[in-house]
């Protein structure tokens, strides 16, 4: 379920996307370079952003298997020692 924060950071994302192509339509020539850079900041801004959630979640998936494979180590060394005795 997004957040609240992620809901917020799209919704500027596309009012961006919108007001640039409805400025770029009307104003012509003139400010068409910058309606057509400043989508493309926008779309580099919203994919740093999706590779940074993206790497917290690799970060909390690596520590939950880290700690899994830290306890099974644990269990085998303990049956290795129960199966010497």
């Amino acid at each position: 379920m997004p957040r609240f924060r992620t809901r917020l950071i799209n919704a500027v994302f596309i009012v961006i996307i919108t007001a640039s192509v409805v400025i770029s339509i009307f104003t012509g020539d003139r400010l068409r370079l910058l309606m057509v850079e400043l989508p493309a900041i926008t779309l580099s801004a919203k994919i740093i952003y999706l590779i940074h959630c993206r790497m917290r979640v690799n970060h909390c998936e690596f520590w939950i298997l880290s700690s899994l494979e830290c306890r099974l180590t644990e269990i085998t060394k303990i049956i290795k020692k129960l199966n010497k005795d």
